[in-house]
């Protein structure tokens, strides 16, 4: 299986600095198979898991309401969260190890304030509680990120609110600014980027519905997994968001092969 090996040279390359688990999704419902444990969404995030039976699935913007359990039950201090549709291209050790040291509790992707990417397509369902100002209002692009247990505990009591609704690339980042959690950028642009990582880890347009030109984008799609065809990824060391090898949404029709890591104790 392509996604299998693709795992397989995050494991390897990534030895000692963290300790993935393999979580396979199933199409657009909450239910994943795992090694470990976790508590029921719905008793997690009881009103995120409403808004996504009435939204008619996980996607798109519900993903939290299987992340969250997830990074709970790792009890990690901080747990990477990575889509199989994630890669980059050269040693990903080179990638996570300089990460390490950061304290940030959400660790993610294009994090910009709503003044920045006013097109986004998912700002008219986003909604969240009167006490939180529009300073704190951003979005971001989480195919992979990281976030603290700290934050992840106190995400699952702000989500007890109904005021809050909308995809998760909103109320994540959004919630964590309105606690005065930590976020910063993996590496792009922008001001939650630090300095010693600007642009070091991939480059997008959060002004573009697509992200794109750039290399960590919601489209266009690759086919080919870096370890499988190194050529056809034009910039060494960075960050390629989506490789589809299945030609679509993933395996099993939308499947979740991976997505939750755990560091080592």
């Amino acid at each position: 299986m392509r996604v299998w090996r693709h795992f397989r040279r995050l494991v390897h390359e990534t030895t000692g600095l963290i300790k993935w688990q393999f979580v396979l999704g199933s199409g657009n419902g909450v239910r994943s198979q795992t090694r470990f444990r976790y508590p029921e969404p719905q008793t997690v995030l009881p009103s995120r898991f409403q808004q996504m039976q009435h939204n008619g699935g996980i996607q798109p913007g519900f993903l939290d309401v299987v992340i969250v359990p997830c990074v709970l039950a790792l009890k990690g201090e901080h747990v990477w969260v990575m889509e199989y549709d994630v890669d980059y291209s050269g040693c990903w050790a080179d990638f996570f190890a300089p990460l390490a040291e950061t304290p940030a509790d959400v660790l993610t992707s294009t994090l910009v304030h709503v003044s920045e990417c006013e097109d986004w397509a998912h700002w008219p369902t986003a909604a969240f509680p009167a006490w939180v100002d529009v300073r704190h209002v951003h979005r971001a692009f989480h195919p992979l990120m990281r976030l603290s247990s700290r934050f992840a505990r106190a995400y699952t009591m702000m989500m007890l609110d109904p005021d809050w609704g909308g995809h998760s690339e909103f109320t994540i980042p959004t919630a964590a600014a309105a606690a005065g959690a930590v976020l910063e950028d993996l590496g792009g642009e922008g001001t939650f980027t630090p300095p010693a990582r600007w642009r070091a880890s991939y480059e997008n347009t959060p002004s573009h519905p697509d992200l794109s030109p750039g290399t960590f984008v919601w489209r266009p799609a690759r086919e080919h997994y870096f370890h499988e065809c190194p050529q056809v990824f034009p910039v060494l060391d960075r960050l390629y968001h989506p490789v589809k090898p299945c030609g679509g949404a993933g395996p099993a029709g939308g499947a979740r092969p991976f997505r939750d890591a755990q560091p080592p104790p």
